[in-house]
């Protein structure tokens, strides 16, 4: 039998706290962001509120594409 590293599968639907990771942010900027008209509506199953991972995907390349990042055009010393 062969030693195989096998990952866990990446979640579908992140709680707020895996979704601020996923994204990069902390909880706090999260709670700013999703105030925000084009970030992602999150879904409640019972009473957690979780975000699909495709919808944060999609709001992340949109705000690559929209918001172009301030220090591009600083050269490195």
């Amino acid at each position: 039998m062969r030693n195989r590293l096998i990952t866990p599968p990446v979640p579908r639907l992140f709680s707020s706290d895996m979704a601020a990771a996923y994204l990069g942010i902390s909880e706090r900027m999260l709670d700013t962001v999703r105030n925000r008209d084009d970030f992602p509506v999150p879904l409640r199953l019972g009473r957690r509120i979780l975000w699909d991972r495709k919808a944060l995907d999609a709001f992340a390349d949109n705000l690559s594409l929209a918001e172009p990042n301030p220090w591009d055009h600083v050269k490195a010393l």
